[in-house]
């Protein structure tokens, strides 16, 4: 299910695109959250990186959406922005936040379709790479290739990442059961499952990982440098 958000202290406005993503998913046989805020400040209080997509008012009172934009930004990434404004010229700056795209008010169906299906597009390829992670202080959002390895202790799931360890809760086999890690990800034993991408040298029954290294299963150990061999010889092709 693709969840979106709506920031726009106008209600009837607010209710327009709602009623718009909600029309266009009930259409296609698509499956939409919609969560509206007339509010930035609360939005803020309350966003976790949980939103694919958030349409952000352009015009509002005590932070517009540029500033609400920004603040985004230092805590997201990558989640798809999208302006609402009454006057276009208002959208201009809207790269420096690397807005998707921007809509004029009145929203209406005619404008609205065209660019959703393209920001849904977008979302499509991104989902391709990348995942949330419910962990202990909320959810967040990770690009599978900045994951080196998953490490599983106890009921936990530790992701070893370019930005950092994030401890989730659950267990191994519904990870190797993952269809996102079926493709660059190998079950090296049952405690560790390596980025095929991020290994950068195999020292007998040690698996190079940049400064790291981690045990794999001598009855493992053929079976991976296949694998490894494989990834690569499918990379270059």
């Amino acid at each position: 299910m693709k969840s979106f958000a709506v920031v726009d202290d106008a209600p009837l406005d607010a209710k327009r695109l709602e009623t718009l993503i909600l029309g266009y998913g009930k259409e296609h046989g698509l499956s939409f959250a919609v969560d509206c805020y007339s509010s930035p400040v609360r939005f803020l209080s309350e966003f976790k990186g949980q939103y694919d997509l958030i349409f952000l008012d352009m015009e509002m009172p005590l932070m517009n959406g540029m500033s609400l934009a920004r603040e985004i930004r230092k805590n997201d990434e990558s989640v798809a922005l999208i302006f609402v404004t009454n006057f276009s010229q208002y959208a201009i700056n809207s790269y420096e936040v690397q807005a998707m795209d921007y809509l004029v008010k009145p929203v209406e169906a005619r404008s609205f379709v065209p660019k959703f299906e393209r920001a849904l597009s977008r979302l499509r390829q991104q989902s391709q790479k990348n995942i949330l992670l419910k962990t202990e202080t909320g959810i967040r959002k990770v690009d599978l290739e900045e994951v080196s390895y998953v490490e599983v202790r106890g009921h936990y799931l530790f992701f070893h990442t370019t930005e950092g360890i994030f401890k989730v809760r659950g267990l191994m086999k519904n990870l190797v059961g993952n269809p996102d890690f079926q493709k660059d990800f190998y079950l090296c034993n049952r405690g560790y499952l390596v980025n095929l991408n991020a290994v950068t040298g195999v020292d007998g029954l040690r698996i190079l990982l940049g400064k790291e290294s981690i045990a794999m299963s001598r009855l493992k150990k053929s079976e991976f440098m296949d694998a490894l061999a494989s990834y690569y010889g499918t990379r270059k092709n």
